[in-house]
């Protein structure tokens, strides 16, 4: 008899820990999703950027490990997915307010093992020619990688069918089902899907999910912008991260992609943000044409509040219940889907 596991939640998280359950051959998966599509949560608001430089204050070097291992992993999932997750591209061009400040950044991250190399003037002109606004230094990291985490979710949400998993949308968990302190199932609004393990892969939403008895580490959230502006002509393939802006291409033509941090409430409103980043993509890339606020809005990212910003273990109280959760969740996806899956088999 197969172990009857639910994975509520289909962002990026929940995908992945779905598929990998289903491939498994020893778990009967069902994903449930409260919307109509998949990924549409907070992933569908997500940079998507698999760094090994962002971030103001360097990571812990076991945090950092763990971003590594995260890197590592979508080689491979990457490898063994029908329709792929990403496309290797030039990695990304990251500096600060000052070379001093830039070259500060470069030595922490190579101290932690990060593959990133100091480009001066003339070799950023040479790998980012349409870039007007060029630093005296820049770290360049080639190994960075960006999906789309939305589309990526419905990618892996196909792969986990295509292994017997079942996709159920539009269909609100209203709760967790247990007896004698263990998971027994999940209340939907007309039925209860019976379950011998839940994973709640439901970000800041964990915590109304848990049942009565259960605890897990706090999930705060952290608003961010992604704006997504279109403009005509030719523009450089790797990300730009400086003082100002943070711009990649999107995978559809004449697109980009700018994640943008909040302000507070002293900030400029979302649409005045908008505004603003796309004027600085004109300041930045003068070559380019016509450019537009396509659209804007504010994803709240999920802050598990521990030392590795990764939550993958099962509840405190209820058995059979675990909590799927990370931040940055595009980055360690597959480090929490690799800790789900051990605990479960």
């Amino acid at each position: 008899m197969t172990h009857r596991v639910v994975v509520i939640g289909a962002g990026l998280i929940g995908t992945m820990v779905a598929r990998a359950l289903a491939q498994g051959g020893r778990h009967d998966v069902t994903l449930i999703e409260a919307t109509q599509g998949l990924g549409r949560g907070v992933s569908a608001m997500s940079f998507g950027w698999v760094t090994q430089l962002a971030g103001w204050q360097p990571p812990s070097q076991v945090k950092f490990d763990l971003l590594l291992a995260g890197r590592r992993a979508y080689d491979g999932l990457n490898a063994a997915m029908r329709e792929k997750l990403f496309v290797p591209g030039d990695g990304a061009l990251v500096w600060r307010d000052s070379p001093e400040a830039t070259e500060a950044l470069i030595a922490e991250r190579r101290a932690l093992g990060a593959n990133v190399q100091g480009l001066d003037r003339a070799a950023i002109q040479r790998v980012a020619p349409h870039l007007a606004v060029v630093p005296d230094l820049a770290a360049h990291a080639p190994d960075d990688i960006f999906l789309r985490p939305g589309m990526a979710a419905g990618r892996l949400a196909d792969s986990a069918v295509d292994s017997g998993a079942v996709v159920v949308t539009n269909q609100t968990a209203l709760g967790i089902a247990t007896e004698s302190g263990r998971v027994t199932g999940v209340y939907l609004a007309e039925t209860t899907v019976p379950a011998d393990s839940v994973v709640l892969a439901t970000g800041a939403m964990t915590h109304r999910m848990l049942p009565e008895g259960a605890s897990a580490p706090e999930i705060t959230t952290s608003p961010s912008a992604l704006i997504t502006l279109t403009a005509e002509g030719p523009a450089p393939t790797l990300a730009l991260s400086g003082p100002g802006l943070e711009i990649r291409k999107d995978r559809r033509p004449d697109h980009f992609l700018v994640a943008a941090p909040l302000r507070g409430e002293d900030g400029p409103t979302l649409e005045a943000l908008a505004e603003e980043k796309c004027q600085t993509a004109r300041d930045w890339f003068p070559g380019l044409r016509n450019w537009h606020v396509a659209s804007s809005g504010i994803g709240q990212r999920p802050m598990p509040q521990t030392d590795t910003g990764l939550i993958a273990e099962e509840t405190a109280g209820v058995s059979g219940l675990y909590v799927a959760a990370a931040h940055p969740g595009v980055s360690l996806a597959p480090v929490v889907t690799e800790r789900i899956l051990a605990l479960l088999s």
